[in-house]
This record gives structure tokens, sequence and C-alpha cells, in this order.
């Protein structure tokens, strides 16, 4: 629960608002512990599954995901409101990096999937952030997913930030997986609610990544 309400953008951001919340959970953070967000985007189904069979399947994906993503890492396998699955990974301070072995464990699972659930899909991994930037590395995994259009069934690492070349500038993705939550709230007349978690998306994102094209699925 405590990374649903951070992800639908129900906790503050505010690095005391975030101990808070995380210690009403029972979870314990140090202020540079780091995480990875690994978004499993699910593809197709290979058998026609009703709603009710598809709920038992993803079900059965998380846990799988729990066994061989994080296999003993500490971490958490959630879906969050708007339907998408995830691991978070967690980097303890001086526990050192779990990026090259996070992949690996990434492949397998995608491969126990198709084997086991008979589905396929592939996989987004961000790069490690502090606690107050996960909605940042949310918003990165999930702009790759729906950028792609042309490769499916692969593993996505994060890009690695020691490369010399500066990365190309994009328009910031709209959060196209929080609409559906936003309309809700505007149905039932939340709307300071509305406001504050929209103006909380936007801090999120770097100022300087939005055009006029990033605004467009705003208006239309």
């Amino acid at each position: 629960r405590f990374w649903q309400d951070i992800l639908s953008q129900r906790s503050s951001l505010h690095p005391d608002s975030l101990r808070r919340s995380a210690e009403i959970y029972g979870l314990s953070f140090a202020p540079d512990d780091r995480f990875i967000l690994v978004l499993l985007g699910m593809e197709q189904w290979k058998e026609d599954l009703s709603a009710r069979d598809e709920a038992i399947m993803e079900y059965a994906l998380r846990n799988l995901a729990g066994e061989l993503i994080l296999e003993e890492r500490e971490g958490a396998v959630i879906q969050n409101h708007a339907g998408l699955n995830l691991a978070i990974v967690y980097e303890r301070r001086g526990g050192g990096s779990v990026g090259g072995s996070l992949e690996r464990n990434c492949r397998r699972f995608l491969n126990e999937c198709e084997r086991l659930l008979q589905c396929s899909l592939s996989i987004y991994i961000s790069a490690p952030v502090l606690l107050p930037d996960v909605l940042r590395a949310y918003a990165d995994v999930t702009e790759r997913e729906q950028r792609n259009v042309g490769r499916s069934r692969q593993v996505f690492p994060a890009e690695d930030p020691r490369r010399d070349k500066q990365p190309e500038k994009r328009p910031a993705a709209a959060p196209v997986g929080l609409f559906a939550e936003w309309a809700t709230l505007l149905e039932l007349g939340e709307r300071e609610e509305l406001e504050r978690r929209v103006k909380q998306w936007f801090l999120s994102c770097e100022a300087d990544g939005w055009t006029k094209e990033a605004y467009r699925p705003f208006v239309y």
C-alpha cells in the first residue's frame, strides 16, 4: 500500500512525509537508499482469458516476479491503481549495485513467463533513484513502454548514467496511466484533490522537458 500511495500521488513526496508514511507500514529507509522500478509490460496472453482468469494469471505473474526478479533481495511486487505490474528493488546503503544480476533475473523471468504462464511481455528497468524521485523513475519506465512499438519480448535496462554522451532531450510523457484516476476524482467532484495530484506530478518532472508537443495529450 505504501508504494501504491506514492505512485498514485496519494502521498506527499516531501522526505519527512515519506518517512512517516513508511513507518506507518512498518518500513524503514535510510536517506541514501536507492530504488529501482521494474515495469512488467504485458504484451499478450497466448490464450483468450476471461477478466477473472486474467486477474488470476496476473496474480501468478507477480508471485513469479517475487521469486525470480527479487530473488532474495529486499523489495516489493505490486499492481498499482492504473493496473500496471511493477517490481520495486531496494538498493540499501553499502549493499552494492544490483544492476547486472537484476537484468539477468529479468531475462530469466521473461522466459519463465512464456513457459509457465503462456504470455509475452517486455521489461523496463529504471536507474536507481532516491525515494523522493520514485515518481520520476515511474514516468521514465511508463514513457519508454509507450514509445516502444516495434520490439517485443525484450528486457530494456536503464541507460548508463556514466556515459559521456549527453542524452537526447525528449518531451516528458503525459501520465497516461494516471488519467483514469484523475477522471474519477473529477467525476466525484474532488477538485482540490485532483489539483493537488496534477501539481505534484508536474513538480516531479523537469521543467525544461516540456514543449508544445508534450502538452497535446492534456488537451485532446
